[in-house]
C-alpha cells in the first residue's frame, strides 16, 4: 500500500504541475520563461530546461518529491479512514499552493477558499472539539493580519514596491491554523516564520557574496509555512 500511495502522489504532482500552470498563466504547456521551449514529458525529473538549462523547473521537481512522501505519511498516520480522503485533499490543495507561490509568487483564492470548505467538513467529521480548530484559525488570522499590516507599513516607509508577505499568506495561515487547531497551528506557523527568516538571511548572504545585495528582495513566503504545516501535521 505505501508503494501505491507513493505512485499516486507522483501522478497527482504531475497533474498539479499542469493544473497550476494553467490556473495562473492559462497555458496548457510548461514554457521556459527564458527561451519559451515547451516541456513535453509527463514527469519533470530534472529541474533544468532541456533547451537552455534555466532552473525554472526546480519547484516542480520538489513537488514530485514531496507529494509521494506526504501521501505515504498520510497512509501511515490515518490508514483506511474517511479522514484519509480529506487529508489527501488537503495535501493536494497545499501542494498546489506550494507550486503557485514558488513559481509565480501567488496564492490563488480559487485554491484557498475550496480548501477552507473542505477543511471545515473534514475536521467536523474527525474532531469532537471543533471549537479548538476555530480558535486556532482565528488566532492565526489575527497574528498574520498583524504581520501583514506591519509589512504594508514597512513598504510605505521604505518606499519599496513589494514585500515577501502578502494577503494570500494571511489566508494560508488561517487555513493552517484551522486544520491544526490551537495551539499546534500557532506553533507550526511560528516555525514557518522562523524557517522563512533563515531563507531571507540566506538571500542576504548570497547578495553580499555576489556583490548584488538587495535587502528588500521579495521571496515566496507560503512554501515555508506549508512545509512547516506538513511537519507538525504528519511528523510531530
Amino acid at each position: 500500500m505505501p508503494l501505491l500511495m507513493a505512485f499516486s502522489g507522483l501522478l497527482v504532482a504531475a497533474a498539479l504541475i499542469r493544473l497550476t500552470n494553467f490556473l495562473v498563466v492559462r497555458n496548457k504547456s510548461l514554457l521556459c520563461p527564458y527561451c519559451q521551449t515547451p516541456y513535453k514529458g509527463l514527469f519533470v525529473l530534472k529541474g533544468l530546461c532541456p533547451s537552455c538549462g534555466a532552473p525554472y523547473l526546480i519547484p516542480y521537481v520538489m513537488a514530485e518529491i514531496f507529494t509521494p512522501v506526504i501521501f505515504v505519511l498520510i497512509w501511515q498516520n490515518f490508514g483506511f479512514a474517511i479522514y484519509s480522503a480529506f487529508a489527501l485533499l488537503y495535501s493536494t490543495a497545499f501542494m498546489a499552493l506550494f507550486l503557485t507561490d514558488m513559481s509565480y509568487k501567488l496564492i490563488p483564492d480559487a485554491v484557498v477558499y475550496p480548501a477552507m470548505v473542505i477543511a471545515i467538513i473534514g475536521e467536523a467529521l474527525r474532531s469532537s472539539e471543533l471549537g479548538n480548530h476555530f480558535l486556532g484559525g482565528a488566532l492565526s488570522l489575527l497574528l498574520f493580519l498583524a504581520f501583514y499590516a506591519f509589512g504594508q507599513a514597512f513598504m510605505r516607509w521604505k518606499k519599496v514596491e513589494e514585500v515577501a508577505f502578502g494577503m494570500g499568506d494571511v489566508k494560508l495561515a488561517l487555513l493552517i491554523g484551522f486544520i491544526l487547531g490551537y495551539p499546534e497551528g500557532l506553533r507550526a506557523l511560528l516555525a514557518g516564520v522562523l524557517f522563512n527568516g533563515f531563507v531571507a538571511l540566506a538571500i542576504i548572504v548570497k547578495g553580499i557574496v555576489s556583490k548584488r545585495l538587495s535587502p528588500f528582495t521579495p521571496f515566496p513566503y507560503g512554501p515555508g509555512l506549508i512545509l512547516s504545516f506538513f511537519i507538525f501535521w504528519l511528523l510531530v
